[in-house]
């Protein structure tokens, strides 16, 4: 069956879509500040995703696992953590990711994380964990053994400050994830540029909210210390 014009053009517009340049910036110049100066809507403390496993519960050969948090303190600093693990009957994957900077603001409900420092490391060779339920958590190595090599930090990003359930959330304005940044996310459902208060977002923000599969949104946990 052939495609009308029309759908051709859609899908090569589809295809071609990138995240907006607005998503790496503030709406207007603001700068580093303490929490206090941001509000008490971005509470100091940690900040969990809830990453599950990247493969379908019929996949009984191979499993993942994932930790992903932000700690923010009072002083308007961040510390972000990623760490991945993939185990299957041949493989064993390991990725971490770590990335340091500051949060910066100016007006309205969207913050800006400003990256001064990334890590990484990743190793992959024969399972060791093969034999581990699919319904275990990943043996995570704790963070201080873990041999990062400092990488190049990448644009800064909004992220949208808000409630889910009555829960402080923040959400970035696009996908992020080990240290890339995704050209999809909640910025699709803004109608202009810093828009997070139309019916088009909201719709789209609970939709987003809702999946299971790849979460986007992190929420708070209190002011806790990780490793």
């Amino acid at each position: 069956m052939r495609l009308p014009k029309s759908a051709l053009l859609l899908l090569v517009m589809v295809s071609c879509a990138s995240r907006p340049s607005w998503v790496h910036s503030l709406p207007d110049h603001g700068g580093a500040l303490g929490l206090r100066a941001v509000g008490l809507n971005l509470p100091a403390g940690k900040w969990v995703r809830a990453a599950k496993n990247r493969f379908p519960y019929a996949h009984r050969t191979t499993y993942s696992d994932a930790r992903e948090q932000i700690e923010i303190s009072e002083s308007g600093r961040y510390a972000k953590l990623h760490l991945y693990a993939a185990v299957s009957v041949d493989n064993e994957e390991f990725i971490a990711y770590e990335e340091e900077g500051t949060v910066e603001r100016s007006s309205g409900n969207w913050v800006l994380f400003r990256p001064e420092k990334s890590k990484t490391y990743q190793r992959s060779g024969p399972p060791v964990n093969v034999k581990m339920r699919r319904d275990q958590p990943y043996p995570f190595p704790a963070v201080s053994s873990i041999p990062f090599q400092e990488v190049s930090s990448g644009e800064p990003l909004l992220y949208l400050v808000d409630e889910y359930h009555g829960k402080p959330v923040l959400t970035p304005a696009a996908y992020e994830r080990l240290g890339k940044v995704f050209d999809f996310g909640i910025f699709q459902g803004s109608e202009t540029m810093y828009d997070s208060q139309s019916r088009h977002f909201q719709d789209f923000r609970s939709k987003l909210f809702e999946k299971s599969f790849q979460p986007t949104h992190y929420s708070y946990q209190g002011p806790e210390k990780s490793e």
